[in-house]
């Protein structure tokens, strides 16, 4: 039937309230799988139970108009009892086969097939899901090769493994067809949808990668890992100049520190792994410095030469309080910079980087970041080898 075919939507569909609010929750009902049908009491209908308005028996005579008039509805009242009103209490089903209707009269376009079907598998499971089911209902997870019942039989799975400890990639992997990042953005959705065994999930400590040298008396955290590796090389292989600004410089691979950064310094987040024959007293002390959150080590950050890159100094700053760009790196890439070796983020696939604003670190916010929003090109931390390095002696270092 087309719309011009539709009955006209009564005026007072929209004006009365009650009116307007029963027929809602009928398509309400639809949408999640639920039989659309309502009793009338004092909690569903209030306006029927304000006996100072006036309004109740016009209010019930326009319920009833929608089963005599339009056949929206059916109405099944309960026995008659001595000082109760005739609608206390009825039953008001709806015609689903007038469902175009009533979307018609509400604008209420037709819900999607994908989520009346995932409605209908969450209501399936409902003694899984318990006082969750309303959550998970109203936000209907997709996936590009699995069905709306094959993801909620999915959810459904998480409870029984929440029953002991367990990190949110290994809980992803055993739900969800092997996938262990399916849950990566949805922990917080999770914990409200099984409370009562969300402390089982486990958060996974930061494997940090460093190399600590002996006599160590600063810090150098690396964007990129080639070269973490190359200059770990260079120090533990004794191939650096005694005036190189690398000597006695811990390294920190700091690749994907920026989300994770506010937690790295809490013990039991953040595990390492050595590169190198550290000695056992070394690495004590190294990880000491860590967690303590304070101490006066200096500490120098140096990656890309892009807003991501010192998006992640800003970041680690919050934590690692005194951290400044690491200006021997960031001098050799500009000097490629100026020999015109550099790049746009589109033509490099990072249109999505943005400008930090500021990092908080001088050197960085008056010198880096005016350098490539004049240009708006940019330049990767790999291009720079040990020869670059080599020329920037340790009385530059600051």
């Amino acid at each position: 039937m087309n719309e011009e075919d539709l009955p006209r939507c009564p005026k007072w569909v929209a004006d009365e309230a009650l009116i307007h609010q029963l027929l809602s929750s009928f398509l309400d009902k639809i949408e999640r799988g639920v039989k659309p049908q309502i009793r009338l009491n004092s909690k569903t209908a209030p306006q029927l139970y304000d006996f100072n308005t006036g309004d109740t028996q016009y209010l019930w005579r326009l319920i009833q108009k929608l089963d005599k008039s339009y056949q929206l509805i059916s109405i099944k009242p309960q026995r008659a009892k001595t000082g109760k009103e005739v609608y206390e209490d009825a039953l008001i089903h709806f015609d689903t086969s007038h469902e175009n209707i009533l979307r018609h009269w509400l604008k209420r376009p037709e819900h999607s097939p994908y989520l009346i079907e995932w409605n209908t598998a969450v209501s399936t499971y409902s003694d899984v899901f318990e006082q969750s089911v309303g959550l998970l209902q109203d936000n209907p997870i997709h996936h590009r090769d699995k069905s709306a019942t094959e993801i909620v039989h999915a959810i459904s799975l998480i409870k029984e493994q929440l029953n002991k400890p367990v990190t949110l990639r290994v809980l992803a992997a055993r739900c969800f067809w092997g996938d262990s990042k399916f849950l990566d953005k949805r922990e917080d959705f999770l914990k409200a949808l099984f409370p009562a065994v969300s402390a089982n999930i486990v958060t996974r400590p930061l494997l940090i990668n460093i190399f600590v040298p002996d006599n160590f008396t600063s810090v150098l955290f690396i964007e990129n890992q080639d070269t973490f590796l190359m200059l770990a090389d260079l120090i533990n292989n004794n191939k650096l100049p005694a005036t190189s600004p690398l000597c006695g410089m811990a390294l920190v691979y700091s690749a994907g520190f920026r989300g994770s950064a506010s937690r790295i310094r809490q013990p039991g987040n953040a595990i390492f792994s050595h590169l190198g024959l550290s000695s056992h007293q070394v690495v004590n002390q190294f990880e000491q410095w860590w967690f303590s959150e304070t101490g006066s080590l200096p500490s120098h950050f140096w990656g890309d030469l892009d807003y991501s890159g010192l998006a992640i100094l800003a970041a680690l700053r919050k934590v690692f309080e005194d951290m400044e760009a690491w200006k021997p790196g960031y001098e050799a890439m500009i000097r490629h910079y100026y020999d015109g070796i550099h790049h746009s983020l589109e033509a490099a696939g990072k249109d999505n980087q943005k400008d930090p604003g500021s990092t908080g670190c001088q050197y960085a916010d008056n010198c880096l970041l005016p350098l490539m929003r004049i240009k708006s090109q940019f330049l990767d931390q790999e291009i720079v080898d040990a020869q670059d390095l080599g020329s920037y002696s340790i009385s530059a270092k600051t």
